[in-house]
Protein backbone atom coordinates (compact mmCIF):
# COMPACT_ATOMS: atom_id res chain seq x y z
CA UNK A 1 0.00 0.00 0.00
CA UNK A 2 2.92 2.51 0.93
CA UNK A 3 4.57 1.51 -2.60
CA UNK A 4 1.34 2.89 -4.18
CA UNK A 5 1.11 6.05 -2.49
CA UNK A 6 5.08 6.66 -3.04
CA UNK A 7 4.39 6.02 -7.13
CA UNK A 8 1.50 7.97 -7.35
CA UNK A 9 2.76 11.37 -6.97
CA UNK A 10 5.75 11.14 -9.30
CA UNK A 11 3.46 9.35 -11.63
CA UNK A 12 0.79 11.79 -11.54
CA UNK A 13 3.55 14.71 -11.92
CA UNK A 14 5.00 12.87 -15.16
CA UNK A 15 1.76 12.90 -16.71
CA UNK A 16 1.22 16.35 -16.28
CA UNK A 17 4.51 17.40 -17.17
CA UNK A 18 3.72 15.63 -20.53
CA UNK A 19 0.43 17.03 -21.26
CA UNK A 20 1.95 20.29 -20.88
CA UNK A 21 4.77 19.34 -23.52
CA UNK A 22 2.15 18.53 -25.62
CA UNK A 23 -0.06 21.11 -25.28
CA UNK A 24 2.49 23.51 -25.63
CA UNK A 25 3.57 21.99 -28.33
CA UNK A 26 0.35 21.33 -30.84
CA UNK A 27 0.02 25.12 -29.91
CA UNK A 28 3.46 25.99 -31.22
CA UNK A 29 2.12 23.99 -34.45
CA UNK A 30 -1.39 26.05 -34.69
CA UNK A 31 0.16 29.61 -33.99
CA UNK A 32 1.24 29.80 -37.51
CA UNK A 33 -2.02 29.97 -38.77
CA UNK A 34 -3.46 32.81 -37.31
CA UNK A 35 -0.12 34.86 -38.74
CA UNK A 36 -1.08 33.40 -41.78
CA UNK A 37 -4.83 34.44 -41.54
CA UNK A 38 -3.56 38.09 -40.22
CA UNK A 39 -0.78 38.21 -43.52
CA UNK A 40 -3.50 37.47 -46.04
CA UNK A 41 -5.82 40.03 -44.34
CA UNK A 42 -3.00 42.63 -44.88
CA UNK A 43 -2.82 41.84 -48.30
CA UNK A 44 -6.84 42.13 -48.81
CA UNK A 45 -6.60 45.46 -47.16
CA UNK A 46 -3.37 46.52 -49.45
CA UNK A 47 -5.21 45.20 -52.56
CA UNK A 48 -8.55 47.74 -51.43
CA UNK A 49 -10.59 44.54 -51.70
CA UNK A 50 -14.33 43.90 -49.08
CA UNK A 51 -13.54 41.38 -47.53
CA UNK A 52 -11.61 38.97 -44.27
CA UNK A 53 -10.10 35.74 -43.94
CA UNK A 54 -10.73 33.74 -41.40
CA UNK A 55 -10.31 30.62 -39.90
CA UNK A 56 -12.06 27.81 -41.68
CA UNK A 57 -11.77 23.77 -41.33
CA UNK A 58 -9.25 23.83 -44.01
CA UNK A 59 -6.78 26.48 -42.38
CA UNK A 60 -6.63 24.08 -38.61
CA UNK A 61 -5.38 21.18 -40.97
CA UNK A 62 -1.12 21.01 -41.72
CA UNK A 63 0.21 21.89 -44.29
CA UNK A 64 0.81 18.57 -46.07
CA UNK A 65 -2.68 18.00 -45.91
CA UNK A 66 -3.88 20.66 -46.96
CA UNK A 67 -1.98 20.57 -50.60
CA UNK A 68 -3.77 17.09 -50.02
CA UNK A 69 -6.88 19.01 -50.46
CA UNK A 70 -6.35 21.46 -53.42
CA UNK A 71 -7.27 18.41 -55.71
CA UNK A 72 -5.74 18.98 -58.86
CA UNK A 73 -2.66 18.55 -60.86
CA UNK A 74 -0.04 20.91 -62.36
CA UNK A 75 2.03 19.37 -65.07
CA UNK A 76 5.81 20.59 -64.79
CA UNK A 77 6.36 20.73 -68.21
CA UNK A 78 4.05 20.35 -71.57
CA UNK A 79 5.04 18.89 -74.75
CA UNK A 80 2.96 21.44 -77.10
CA UNK A 81 2.93 18.97 -79.85
CA UNK A 82 0.89 16.40 -77.54
CA UNK A 83 -2.32 19.34 -78.03
CA UNK A 84 -4.34 19.61 -80.81
CA UNK A 85 -3.85 22.47 -82.87
CA UNK A 86 -5.64 25.64 -82.19
CA UNK A 87 -6.63 27.81 -86.03
CA UNK A 88 -7.25 31.08 -85.32
CA UNK A 89 -9.59 32.80 -87.58
CA UNK A 90 -8.06 36.11 -88.24
CA UNK A 91 -11.42 37.64 -88.16
CA UNK A 92 -15.15 37.34 -86.53
CA UNK A 93 -18.03 37.05 -89.66
CA UNK A 94 -20.50 40.25 -90.10
CA UNK A 95 -23.29 37.76 -89.04
CA UNK A 96 -24.04 34.46 -87.66
CA UNK A 97 -27.43 32.72 -87.67
CA UNK A 98 -27.99 28.98 -85.78
CA UNK A 99 -31.31 29.08 -88.12
CA UNK A 100 -29.43 29.16 -91.31
CA UNK A 101 -25.92 27.55 -90.77
CA UNK A 102 -24.39 26.88 -93.81
CA UNK A 103 -27.89 25.93 -94.72
CA UNK A 104 -28.72 23.97 -92.07
CA UNK A 105 -31.23 24.76 -89.20
CA UNK A 106 -29.41 24.12 -85.60
CA UNK A 107 -31.99 25.61 -83.43
CA UNK A 108 -34.84 23.74 -81.66
CA UNK A 109 -38.42 24.74 -80.99
CA UNK A 110 -38.57 26.77 -77.72
CA UNK A 111 -39.08 24.96 -74.92
CA UNK A 112 -39.58 25.16 -70.93
CA UNK A 113 -36.77 24.76 -68.79
CA UNK A 114 -39.03 25.71 -65.36
CA UNK A 115 -36.37 25.77 -62.67
CA UNK A 116 -33.48 23.55 -64.37
CA UNK A 117 -31.37 26.70 -64.76
CA UNK A 118 -30.35 25.58 -67.94
CA UNK A 119 -32.37 29.04 -69.52
CA UNK A 120 -29.17 30.36 -69.75
CA UNK A 121 -27.32 27.36 -72.52
CA UNK A 122 -30.88 28.05 -74.56
CA UNK A 123 -30.68 32.11 -74.58
CA UNK A 124 -27.01 32.06 -75.71
CA UNK A 125 -27.77 30.51 -78.84
CA UNK A 126 -31.66 32.61 -79.60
Amino acid sequence: MKLKKSLFRPICLILCLLGLILIGWTSSLLSSEPDEITRINLQIRLEGLNWQAGETSLTRLAPQERRLRLGGFVPLAEDPSRFAPVFIQPELPSAWNWANRQGKNYLTSVKDQGSCGSCWAFATLG
